[in-house]
Parts: structure tokens; sequence; C-alpha cells
């Protein structure tokens, strides 16, 4: 199963928008860099930085995940397209939250469901026999 990670945000009159600001696509463009051109240290990346996602120190996780910090304001272009190329597919299949699942053309925002679908039932999360919802939080 290959999971692709998107991104949530709009654009008006030229401005790029998140629902928490710019903070928020900022650091999805960030991600994105990462994501594409560094997909080995992605996840470590992502793991780091939401031990403190608030954080502004998102370089200190950059470089604790093995990153110079300094390569994003040399692709920073690119996430922004990226980050546009994202927006397309979130407007496309009418995303608005975090998290969104999109499965063989199928929008799936109750995390609780997913392993009811087939090919998703390793996703199925069964905490004393009840199956819950995924955790709420930063997007």
């Amino acid at each position: 199963l290959k999971i692709n990670v998107r991104y949530i945000a709009s654009e008006r009159n030229g401005e790029i928008n998140s629902l928490h600001g710019s903070a928020e696509w900022e650091e999805d463009v960030r991600q994105i860099i990462i994501r594409e051109k560094y997909p080995q240290k992605f996840w470590k990346y992502l793991e780091i930085r939401n031990k403190d996602y608030r954080s502004s120190l998102w370089d200190k996780a950059a470089e604790e995940a093995g990153i110079n910090p300094r390569i994003f304001a040399k692709h920073w272009k690119f996430g922004l397209e990226k980050l546009k190329e994202d927006m397309a597919i979130t407007e496309e299949y009418n995303v608005s939250g975090s998290p969104t699942v999109i499965w063989q053309g199928r929008t799936v925002t109750d995390m609780g469901s997913l392993g009811n679908i087939k090919g998703l039932e390793g996703f199925k999360q069964n905490y004393g026999g009840a199956v819950q919802a995924a955790p709420q939080g930063q997007c």
C-alpha cells in the first residue's frame, strides 16, 4: 500500500490560505519539499515535527531528521507549485478537513470506518472491541 500525503489549502487573489493560517501552509510547503526531494527522510521529519507541531522551530526538526534547513529556500518555488497541485486534488475531491482518505475514488472522512472498506481492512482500529475514530488534533 502506498500512502500519498496531500495538503489542504486554497488560493484567492494570489494569496495562499490554510485553515490555521500562513504558518500551516508554509509548513505544508516544507513537508512537500521533503516528500518530493528527500522522500527517505519524510516520515522521520513528520515524527519529529509532530512532537511539537506548534513550535516555530521547524528547522530543529529538520536538522534532527538529517535535513539541512537551507534547502527549503532553494526549493521553495518548487514546493509552492507542488502545493498548488495538492490544492487541485483536494478541490477535485471536495476535501475540506483532515484527516481525509481517498481510496479508489471514494472520499472517507470517518476514520473509524476505514477498516470496513475492501482493501483497507488492516486500518481497523480496535480498542477493547469497539472501533473508534482517529484522534483529533492538528491537521
